[in-house]
């Protein structure tokens, strides 16, 4: 396993290999090694060759990964051993894999859409069911499936149908939606606030700095401050 290269001379970013020689052999000996060809843009050297004299036992390959400006997933390449002068090349273990684990990020960057920012609720009343919508959206990549987690603060017990949950959102997903529900009951309330809150992200995602946050907006439910109607539907007076 080993990390991008982020600098120019990044020590993480370099990956050494052993090769080693069972006991008992000896004599000077050459053999060769090579990656994927599809690693020309990822690691360096691409191949090699290696020279064990009278008695050494092993050799060491270091190979290093190239920097760039592109958030990826993982990425696995194979490094193979070939003979030379008819070596013998371990069937089990002439080859290695190498993993160049991808950067933070590389599912995407998961945020509250601007839209939802600030959301209005109210209890179920007439043909208002007492829903509202919170969006969701990912970028710049949406590789992967992702799992988002969310809350709402402060805990609030008959306020709303669920207080936390999650979402998962597919390979090439680039938007979705919670839906909150806000329950019925006959207290009289005032007007209150909450938050909703993006409180954790699966590997390979990561949540926006910015936009993890949304205001809730419960309107005033039952008459917390009484219903007012006049005493009489109609009043009859006489002109002076």
């Amino acid at each position: 396993m080993v990390d991008e290269s982020l600098l120019s001379d990044d020590p993480d970013s370099y990956v050494t290999l052993t090769v080693v020689r069972s006991p008992g052999g000896k004599g000077a000996v050459r053999l060769q090694w090579t990656l994927d060809e599809t690693a020309k843009n990822d690691l360096r050297p691409l191949n090699g060759t290696l020279l064990f004299d009278e008695t050494e036992s092993q050799k060491t390959i270091v190979l290093r990964t190239l920097r760039d400006t592109v958030l990826e997933e993982d990425k696995h390449f194979t490094i193979q051993l070939i003979s030379i002068d008819e070596v013998e090349i371990s069937p089990v273990k002439g080859s290695a894999s190498i993993i160049i684990q991808g950067e933070k990020g590389t599912s995407g960057e998961v945020g509250i859409a601007p839209s939802s920012r600030h959301v209005l609720i109210g209890e179920p009343s007439g043909k208002y069911n007492g829903t509202a919508i919170i969006s969701l959206v990912r970028g710049p990549v949406i590789w992967g499936e992702v799992t988002v987690y969310w809350r709402i603060f402060p805990p609030s017990v008959g306020e709303f149908a669920e207080m936390s949950g999650k979402l998962t959102m597919r390979d090439g997903q680039s938007a979705a939606v919670v839906i909150i529900q806000a329950l019925n009951d006959d207290i009289p309330e005032e007007k209150s606030s909450y938050e909703f809150q993006l409180t954790g992200i699966s590997e390979g995602g990561l949540l926006s700095g910015s936009s993890s946050t949304a205001n809730i907006t419960v309107v005033a439910s039952d008459f917390p401050y009484g219903r007012f109607s006049f005493s009489q539907e109609q009043l009859r007076v006489l002109e002076e």
